[in-house]
């Protein structure tokens, strides 16, 4: 149930950030979850702060590269007023690089997971042997109900109320 919270910051995010697809910016809030599968038994590998740092600048960089070069195709073929024209490269990475890095702020506040596993640590600063650290609001049902819940909610609010406002704008 961790992950609920990140759902809400990518729900939340549309208001922010309309132009992006609202399944982007999901993907871009569970980013490091996703590399988490590739790194099983490693987990400062994708929750590291130092690779959360690392995966946050290459999804930057790699949704800039993306909107530049899917705007320099469409110019070429004479497509001005679409939606990929219109995006803003800076803003787009930025975005996405927040909700990456967001990731791991969350989880620094939540971890350790000792609702869930009596062992759990924080999230990992640096590499294996190096110390954990985390506030702890998953050390309570209480915590962890509340918190991940209550962003989904005030996320999806958020995207709700976005989407009622535009659809506003386009009847006016």
């Amino acid at each position: 149930m961790p992950f609920l919270a990140h759902f809400g910051t990518g729900f939340a995010a549309k208001r922010f950030a309309p132009k992006i697809s609202i399944w982007i910016l999901l993907i871009s809030s569970m980013l490091i979850d996703i590399i988490s599968l590739f790194f099983p038994t490693a987990t400062w590998a994708s929750h590291g702060l130092l690779m959360a740092l690392i995966w946050t600048i290459l999804a930057s960089l790699i949704s800039f590269t993306t909107v530049k070069f899917m705007q320099s195709s469409k110019r070429k073929h004479g497509v001005d007023e679409n939606e990929i024209m219109k995006l803003n490269a800076f803003h787009s990475s930025m975005m996405i690089g927040l909700l990456v890095f967001g990731h791991w702020i969350l989880d620094f506040i939540g971890w350790p997971l000792s609702v869930w596993l009596s062992n759990a640590e924080g999230v990992p600063f640096f590499f294996t042997n190096t110390p954990n650290y985390g506030l702890g609001l998953y050390s309570t049902w209480a915590g962890a109900l509340i918190t991940d819940i209550g962003v989904l909610i005030i996320g999806i609010i958020v995207y709700i109320n976005f989407r009622k406002n535009q659809a506003r704008k386009l009847d006016q």
